[in-house]
């Protein structure tokens, strides 16, 4: 199983007493899964709750939901999550080539960097999700060196 996403509401702030608590008992009580959590909220892109994502081992999302939700981008494991929900019109817009291809540089990277990446689309009100996902495997697979096999 893939990582846990924890979707936070738009209207909740950053609050680091009980975002220390939740993920003090999220951790210990369901140590097998690994999590990532989605905010809503400008207050969340903070130094201190990424080193509390650092701290427990939780993933940041890097969320693309055009300009309804802050976008910002860090890894704080050795995994990374990320979500496109629509850059133009939320849930129902057609990433372009061109747009595909700027995440697909930052993910090939981050696969070459050792890094496991998991990446979902929710922009399928057209069902565009399907198809874009599908090139930005493509255009990201483009940018991955082959491995050299040697000889014995």
């Amino acid at each position: 199983m893939g990582p846990v996403l924890i979707q936070l509401p738009p209207g909740l702030p950053y609050d680091q007493s009980r975002t220390e608590t939740f993920f003090n008992i999220l951790t210990k009580k369901f140590s097998t899964f690994r999590y990532a959590v989605e905010i809503r909220h400008k207050s969340w892109i903070h130094d201190d709750f990424f080193g509390q994502l650092q701290k427990f081992n939780i993933a940041f999302t890097i969320a693309d939901s055009g300009n309804r939700y802050p976008y910002y981008e860090k890894v704080t494991t050795d995994f990374a999550y990320l979500r496109f929900h629509g850059n133009g019109q939320l849930y129902a817009s057609d990433y372009s080539d061109p747009e595909l291809d700027f995440y697909s540089s930052k993910i090939a990277g981050l696969i070459t960097g050792n890094k496991d990446v998991w990446v979902f689309f929710n922009n399928d009100i057209h069902g565009y999700a399907i198809n874009n996902a599908i090139r930005l495997k493509e255009l990201t697979e483009s940018k991955i060196p082959a491995p050299k096999v040697q000889s014995l």
